[in-house]
């Protein structure tokens, strides 16, 4: 197919032919749409799906025509690496098959008004002339073109055709059949788009759909080229299926299987119940609804062109309004903590299907696959001796070990991770759970046992993982590109965790203050320190705070096997650290690409996807720094607490390693002592990643790793944990960061948080969720100030703005707009969520809360011993002097804490945070000393005369402001809460039912029951009528429902959505609908009340009213509108 989509995306054009029309192979696209930060004359691959078809999509931003062209190639085709040619028109892609080779084009010439339009052909066709003349005569071309010119014409009056027609003759190209008008615009329609194709020994065929032009829309039809062969192009290759993946399991064959009782509780049998009793849950991915489905079967069987277009287009709009809605649904589920959907997200925001692409770069599926093989099997190889055989027996030594009771390995169970796929025996997390609850005899914790014990042997599977492969970046070129996801047996990894956890407490303390797989412990403490140990640095350091971060390569993957088992031996012996080593020792993977599988031994490194290898990492590495940090504060640097204090050498956080000093050489003879430590457990510095922190005055220190020719790269800022550390703290630079962040996740989610089907607390909810937490959680390191706050919440609300789409009115004026805008954005917020989305308070609250909690902790870890260094008591015995720390976080809170605290409170905020409850009531008064409670919108003025309506938390309308001699709104904001049963007591209650025959009122007098209700009913508008038309009838009905009670009668107004249409409350109709909008706004006018008794209802309807809701239209007689009744019928009148 050869299409110009004028501008359209990828996105969209899958929308319009996913059902609609068969895929084609091949996609030969002009001015195609979407394509951001591709600068002119580059190129790019990327992955696309057009219904069960996967395609490598060539795109190149040419330099000679508008937007970008592309070719679009079906990924079963590809073989071999393709070569991409760009072109100044648009590009060549040259693929070999097993048929033959092929040359592909797709080609955008400019129009014969463009002031440069001879030479461009000219220059053009001189290079088209060029990489066709390289091509064997053998090769197959085929070229989709949008010539701006009609090739089947007689004369040309354009020069550069001859250029093209003499191309046609050297190379025995022909041109399609004529198909009539491909362009169509402003009443006139020409064919321009042709193609141009040399084949040998094929049929060819074409022709052209106006259907989808019209559906797109786009100016162009597309043109269809099939070309014949006398067989298939490829061969299909099966992907080999396994276990791996999540289940839904059915329980009623799991409870029939454990009921047997020849049942046995083992590997082999609790994985084969579970296959048994487990289905494949429904894919993730958006699926068409049965109303599209019904369209598309409707366009099949018709034959009207007319009808097929239109129904064509229909099936556009649907999938696009509920794509929008699957993907909101996703994101919801993401929110609630459903590890699938988050699963399939990331995979979707990754471009999981990485694999045609990354086969096509590597030269073909052989090829990929040994480079992947060789990569691996170096990776895993063993460096050094294998482990003494003495040594390993002498740590095989141990007492027998205690029984696994039920209770603990339920505990267990239900402490991991839900909604996570299983490994290769197929079970699952849930499974295992159920199957534990119903195992009354305890005889699983009985099979654990014994293998725990020695009288079963270990299965092998435990020690098996499959190595799942994801790109690192958007193209990867090779395997270095791609990161190892494993997955491992759910019920080897509750009993290596029941292992790790016993290990655990017969092994050593930590000796090197790791911070990583630590209970109690998170990533933003080392933030924390590592601030507090810079700034003392810089006060009492001698060249001031030199720092080094140092990474590691490959960490998990390199680790000997040699230390593992010297950390084993140390402590306790106890049998559950000999299982353990067996089973490092016999972990090995099963990987693959395509279709191909192999496997592999780990020789070194720890088993990735496993429940001990993050802690068992952690523990080794922190046991064999923990003497060279000794070794420091003892004999290298004896001096270095009289100098700086009691402040850490070194922080670890699993492999992340941050070193500290006051001299440049000092720093250099404790990277290279870190280096020769990590060399002798198998672990390497990658220097590429490993940078010093340079100095506000001078140069950067010079620090060299081993072997490399230049010293460490110095940057200003090191990104430790996902946290800028700078010389000097610079707030500003440090939640930038976090803020940058914020804005690609915005712009990602524009669309969904934009739509108008979205309701608006969801809205708000995924905003929290999913751009707010972006820089959230590293907010208690950061101290605010007032400057900040405020160009946070302007950040904030100007997202919002977006979020919330509020239009802008054309008297105010820009500034006016602006102004009204963020002042209805920042009442919404209050009203709605009451305060909790706001980002400067957000952020307040959390250095409050984290700080408290940090000086409440006894661990024994770097940041509370840090933190100590900073305390109250240490700056008021002198021990630590006020100038050293004074920027510091503990000391600025200080500072702050003096200005507001209360007369009862104690002089230090820490021996305030020891009381928990005061500390938590203090909190609101810390709050409200950096944020200052924002001004109420009383009146109308404060929006620039307009009114803000919030629809409880389905939406947010900004009201346009009154014209003279209109009157002005008597109120700013007017909420419409949700209907409440208990409003019926003391009220009369009008129930609204919008059907698609009429308008149903329900009137009920206070404390009545459905037999006292009287029933108005109005004939609904015609579906030709406009939304405003409509709008403004029900109005007028709700206005004759509410007259025909008491006339001091207090009612309730329940009424549906629907009344409140958002364009037509904001203005935005055509004249002929302006009457009707006047009408509306009169109508408030006159009844100034009126919005004041309006609810919504709820998604659930009250017993009470199910009964109006089941109420058939009547028959109206000719000039009557209305139908009055009474609950028992006996009594109707028309009027």
């Amino acid at each position: 197919m050869s299409w110009n989509l004028h501008g359209k995306s990828l996105e969209a054009l899958a929308d319009l032919m996913t059902g609609t029309c068969t895929p084609p192979d091949v996609l030969m696209l002009q001015e195609l749409g979407g394509i951001r930060d591709l600068e002119l004359g580059a190129q790019r691959v990327q992955e696309w799906s057009l219904g069960p078809k996967t395609y490598n999509v060539y795109v190149v931003n040419t330099t000679a025509s508008f937007r970008c062209v592309a070719v679009a190639v079906c990924t079963a085709l590809i073989h071999a690496r393709p070569e991409v040619v760009p072109h100044p028109l648009g590009l060549l892609v040259k693929l070999a098959s097993d048929r033959g080779h092929f040359c592909l084009s797709s080609l955008h010439f400019p129009h014969e008004q463009r002031a440069d339009a001879v030479e461009v052909w000219t220059t053009g066709i001189q290079s088209l002339q060029v990489q066709l003349s390289a091509l064997s005569q053998h090769t197959q071309i085929v070229l989709g073109c949008d010539l701006n010119q009609n090739y089947a014409s007689q004369v040309d009056s354009f020069p550069g055709m001859s250029h093209m027609r003499s191309l046609v003759h050297v190379h025995g190209l022909r041109g399609s059949a004529p198909l009539g008008g491909t362009w169509h615009a402003r009443g006139l329609s020409t064919p321009i788009d042709w193609w141009l194709f040399r084949t040998h020994g094929c049929q060819a065929q074409f022709w052209k759909d106006e259907g989808m032009r019209q559906a797109l829309p786009s100016d162009h039809d597309p043109i269809f080229l099939q070309i014949t062969v006398s067989a298939h192009w490829f061969q299909r290759t099966w992907r080999p299926q396994d276990k791996t993946g999540q289940w839904n399991y059915r329980s009623e064959i799991r409870e029939q299987g454990l009921r047997d009782p020849e049942f046995i509780y083992n590997q082999d049998s609790i994985s084969e119940l579970c296959q048994k009793a487990a289905t494949r849950p429904p894919n993730l991915r958006y699926s068409d609804s049965p109303r599209i489905q019904e369209l598309i079967a409707e366009r099949k069987s018709c034959m009207c062109p007319e009808k097929r277009a239109l129904l064509m287009k229909q099936i556009r709009e649907t999938r696009t309004a509920d794509k929008a809605q699957h993907k909101t649904d996703l994101l919801q589920r993401a929110r609630q903590g459903d590890r699938r959907a988050i699963s399939f997200l990331r995979r979707s925001a990754a471009g999981a299907s990485f694999e045609g692409g990354y086969v096509a770069a590597r030269g073909g599926l052989q090829q990929a696959a040994e480079e992947l093989a060789d990569f691996y099997r170096h990776k895993y190889a063993r460096e050094d001796a294998e482990p003494d055989p003495v040594r390993v027996h002498a740590a095989s030594v141990a007492p027998p070990p205690a029984p696994i009771t039920h209770e603990d390995l339920v505990a267990c169970i239900q402490e991991m991770k839900r909604g996570v796929s299983g490994g290769l025996d197929g079970v699952t997390y849930e499974g295992l759970l159920q199957i534990a609850l119903m195992d009354t005899q305890h005889k699983l914790a009985g099979y654990l046992t014994d293998i725990l014990q020695g009288r079963l042997a270990l299965p092998s599977s435990w020690s098996h993982g499959k190595i799942t492969l994801m790109p690192k970046v958007s193209q990867p070129q090779g395997a270095k590109d791609l990161r190892p996801i494993c997955l491992t047996p759910c019920l080897g990894k509750v009993f290596s965790k029941i292992l790790m956890r016993r290990v655990r407490d017969a092994s050593p303390p930590y000796q090197a203050g790791q911070m990583g797989c630590r209970p109690g412990s998170q990533a933003i403490d080392g933030v924390a320190a590592a601030q507090m140990i810079v700034q003392q640095l810089r006060s009492r350091g001698r060249c001031g705070a030199c720092v080094a971060k140092l990474d590691i390569r490959a960490a998990f993957d390199t680790l000997s096997h040699s230390a593992i088992l010297e950390w084993l031996r140390q402590g306790r012996p106890t049998t559950e650290k000999v299982l353990l080593w067996e089973m490092c020792i016999q972990s090995r993977i099963t990987m693959g690409i395509g279709a191909r599988r192999w496997d592999q031994q780990l020789e070194r490194g720890v088993l990735q996807g496993t429940s001990y290898s993050a802690d068992l990492f952690s523990r080794v590495i922190d046991w064999f720094l923990g003497p060279l940090i000794e070794h420091w504060r003892t004999e290298r640097f004896p001096d270095w607490e009289a100098r700086v204090g009691p402040l850490a050498h070194l922080l670890l956080y699993a492999d992340d390693l941050l070193v500290f000093a006051d001299t440049p050489a000092d720093l250099q003879t404790k990277v290279q002592g870190i280096e020769d430590c990590l060399a002798a457990i198998g672990l390497r510095i990658n220097a590429s990643k490993s940078t010093v922190l340079g100095q506000v005055q001078g140069p950067a220190p010079g620090v060299w790793l081993r072997g490399q020719p230049q010293p460490m790269p110095a940057e200003d800022h090191l990104l430790y944990l996902g946290v800028p550390l700078s010389y000097i703290l610079d707030t500003e630079v440090m939640i930038g960061h976090g803020l940058r962040k914020t804005f690609n996740t915005y712009y990602a989610f524009r669309r969904l948080l934009q739509g108008i089907h979205t309701p608006l607390k969801l809205k708000m909810l995924l905003f929290d969720s999913y751009i707010t937490s972006k820089w959230a959680w590293c907010a208690p390191v950061l101290w605010p100030s007032a400057k900040l706050l405020r160009r946070l919440t302007a950040l904030q609300h100007t997202y919002l703005l977006g979020v919330l789409a509020f239009t802008s009115d054309f008297v105010l004026g820009w500034l006016g707009n602006e102004i009204a805008k963020r002042r209805a954005v920042r009442e919404v917020c209050d009203r709605l969520l009451q305060g909790r989305a706001k980002w400067a308070e957000i952020w307040v609250r959390r250095v409050w809360r984290y700080w408290g909690h940090l000086s409440r902790s006894e661990m024994n870890t770097p940041v509370v011993s840090m933190f100590r260094t900073c305390y109250w008591a240490a700056v008021a015995t002198g021990a630590t002097r006020p100038v050293w720390v004074q920027d510091t976080v503990p000391r600025r809170l200080q500072r702050a804490y003096m200005r507001f605290r209360k007369d009862a409170w104690p002089a230090a905020w820490e021996l305030l945070a020891h009381r928990r409850p005061d500390w938590t009531l203090a909190e609101d008064v810390w709050s409200r000393y950096w944020i200052a409670e924002s001004p109420a919108l009383g009146h109308p003025d404060m929006l620039g005369g307009r009114q803000l309506l919030l629809l409880g938390d389905l939406s947010a309308i900004l009201r346009p402001s009154k014209m003279p001699p209109e009157l002005p709104y008597a109120r700013a904001v007017v909420c419409v809460p949700y209907y409440a049963s208990s409003a019926r007591r003391d009220k009369w209650v009008i129930w609204l039912v919008d059907g698609k025959a009429a308008v149903t009122a329900a009137i009920c007098p206070p404390g009545g029951g459905p037999d006292t209700h009287t029933w108005m009913q109005m004939r609904s508008p015609s579906p030709q009528a406009s939304a405003a038309d409509s709008m403004a009838r029900k109005w007028r009905f709700l206005r004759t429902c509410r007259g025909a009670l008491p006339g001091d009668a207090a009612a309730v107004l329940a009424l549906p959505s629907t009344l409140f249409v958002r364009h037509v409350l904001e203005h935005h109709v055509g004249l002929t609908d302006w009457t009707h909008v006047m009408s509306i706004e009169r109508l408030h006018v006159q009844l100034p009340w009126l919005l004041d008794e309006c609810t919504l209802q709820p998604k659930k309807t009250p017993k009470d009213f199910q009964l109006v809701c089941e109420q058939a239209a009547q028959s109206f007689p000719p000039g009557r509108q209305f139908l009055l009744r009474d609950a028992s019928g006996s009594t109707a009148q028309f009027f």
